[in-house]
């Protein structure tokens, strides 16, 4: 699993100037927003692997 951590605002949307001094703080203070581990890669799920799953209805030309 690959992914990282971001801050949202308040609008929900993601707020890099607030996640930046949130990581450069000698705080442990989150003063605003909500921060979250967003996945984009998803290697295996319940075991199986994910990265190359089969389309349907897809045969492969030779």
């Amino acid at each position: 699993m690959d992914g990282e951590n971001i801050v949202s605002g308040v609008d929900g949307k993601p707020d890099f100037e607030a996640m930046m001094s949130r990581f450069q703080s000698n705080r442990n203070l989150l003063v605003s927003g909500t921060l979250s581990y967003v996945v984009f890669d998803v290697i295996k799920y319940k075991g199986k692997c994910v990265t190359m799953p089969r389309l349907r209805g897809y045969s492969p030309k030779a």
